[in-house]
C-alpha cells in the first residue's frame, strides 16, 4: 500500500510531446493539475469561462522537457495571434491528458461570450 508521502511525491502530471508542424517542431504538453482542472470545470459549469480558454490552456501546459512552463498568463495575448487550428489541437491534446473531453472546451466556447476576462491560474506546473 502507497504511503501519504509516496504519493505526494508522485510525479503523476503526464508529459506528452506532441507534433506541431505549423511551428517546425514538437512541444511537451503537461496534464493540468487538479486545481488547474477544478478550476476550469467551475467556470463551466458556471458560465464564467473566459475567452481564450485555448490559449490558456497553452500557456498553462506547454512545458519544456523537465515539466516547466515555457509561457505565462502574460503571454495569451501573443498566443491568440497564433493559428487558431494549433491552438485547437494542442487545447483538445491537454483535456485529453487531463481526463477531460473536448465537449469540455465545446462547452467553454458556448458560455464565453458574456463571460468576464481572467486567467486559467498559475501557468508554472
Amino acid at each position: 500500500m502507497l504511503t501519504r508521502q509516496e504519493i505526494l511525491g508522485a510525479d503523476d502530471l503526464q508529459l506528452d510531446e506532441h507534433a506541431v508542424p505549423e511551428w517546425g517542431g514538437t512541444v511537451y504538453l503537461r496534464a493540468l493539475t487538479s486545481a488547474e482542472r477544478e478550476q476550469l470545470e467551475g467556470r463551466v459549469r458556471q458560465g464564467t469561462v473566459v475567452e481564450g480558454l485555448r490559449e490558456q490552456l497553452v500557456a498553462a501546459a506547454v512545458v519544456d522537457v523537465s515539466g516547466r512552463a515555457l509561457f505565462t498568463p502574460a503571454d495569451v495575448p501573443a498566443l491568440a495571434e497564433k493559428n487558431g487550428a494549433v491552438m485547437d489541437r494542442l487545447a483538445t491534446a491537454i483535456l485529453r491528458l487531463s481526463g477531460m473531453g473536448a465537449q469540455a472546451v465545446e462547452e467553454a466556447e458556448k458560455n464565453s461570450a458574456a463571460a468576464p476576462s481572467g486567467d486559467l491560474g498559475s501557468a508554472s506546473p
